[in-house]
């Protein structure tokens, strides 16, 4: 599935009532955006920071502060500058 087609799930399941199979849904994009990382860094692919962003965002939304941060710290180590995007998701924490 697409990011395009996820979008179109959700939206649907939150139209029809049925928020709590779209947050699962949800979850569930987050949780492979976190795997396909690992499997990223295993096979020594560098991720992009298109690819930091997106594993930022997701954890940012579920609450986890400290795993971004972390996130930003590996970026940091292995010469991946944030952007604009980056500091938006996190900043957007803190409000």
């Amino acid at each position: 599935m697409t990011q395009v087609t996820y979008g179109i799930l959700i939206d649907g399941l939150c139209k029809i009532g049925e928020t709590k199979v779209a947050i699962q849904l949800l979850l569930k994009i987050e949780y492979e955006a976190y795997h396909l990382y690992s499997e990223m860094v295993s096979k020594r692919i560098s991720p992009t920071i298109v690819t930091y962003n997106v594993l930022i965002d997701a954890l940012c939304k579920r609450g986890q502060l400290k795993e971004a941060k972390t996130v930003l710290a590996v970026m940091f180590e292995v010469g991946v500058k944030p952007d604009i995007l980056t500091f938006n998701r996190l900043m957007g924490l803190m409000r």
